[in-house]
């Protein structure tokens, strides 16, 4: 009631991670993620009061997340099988290096309390404000690369791209698909470790991967996968 009469600012505390998800950071990402989403529908909720809701989005502010995270990271490795250790210790490696990088060119939280108390004094404040330079380039960078464009750039900085190990390599299905090829093995589903037999040939053009029908009926809408039907 009293907001109403007031006509008064929400402010929610997002993340630049709201907008972009980074490798062993799901958990922050996601809660960061849903946050942007409550504060845009309720937004749009509180609108016929004047009520505003904005999303204030930090990059890295020097506070004690990145020694937790750095923390947390380590227990992780040192708890993870031999066979984990393998497939993941180089990213994990790479994502503790990171977090040290992060703290290091952390912004005063005092910034952050400067963009809230400007958010809350504007008449009109704006729905979203990214707080440091960091979190402006990454925002930017996403909104003008692709998305496979954006994934790479990303893959080259957090090592996600030269993982040891050939499950663990993150080779690309064209990879398989070549394989699968260069034998003389029956070919369908494209596997990480074979070609799985099948009745039918490989398909001689990318059109043919469209759609698969099986006797049941069913569609199989996978350019991924040429699985084997009847």
């Amino acid at each position: 009631p009293l907001l109403r009469l007031a006509r008064g600012t929400i402010v929610n505390i997002a993340s630049i991670g709201g907008r972009i998800a980074s490798p062993f950071m799901s958990p922050y990402n996601g809660s960061k993620f849903a946050l942007e989403a409550l504060s845009h529908s309720l937004r749009h909720e509180l609108k016929p009061w004047g009520i505003e809701v904005v999303a204030v989005e930090p990059g890295s502010i020097a506070t004690p997340i990145w020694d937790k995270a750095g923390e947390t990271a380590t227990g992780t490795v040192a708890a993870m099988p031999a066979e984990g250790r393998r497939l993941y210790g180089a990213q994990l490696e790479r994502f503790r290096e990171m977090l040290r990088e992060t703290a290091k060119a952390g912004i005063p939280p005092e910034k952050v309390a400067k963009v809230i108390h400007k958010a809350i004094s504007s008449d009109r404040p704006k729905p979203r404000y990214l707080v440091g330079i960091d979190a402006k380039i990454a925002a930017g960078l996403h909104g003008l690369l692709s998305d496979r464009g954006f994934d790479r750039r990303l893959a080259r900085r957090t090592n996600s791209a030269s993982v040891a190990g050939e499950e663990g390599s993150m080779l690309s299905r064209r990879h398989w698909a070549a394989r699968c090829r260069s034998t003389n093995e029956p070919r369908s589903a494209l596997t990480a470790g074979s070609c799985v037999a099948a009745r039918r040939p490989w398909p001689s053009s990318p059109a043919a991967f469209s759609t698969r029908t099986t006797t049941s009926g069913s569609s199989i809408f996978s350019p991924d996968s040429h699985m084997a039907a009847a």
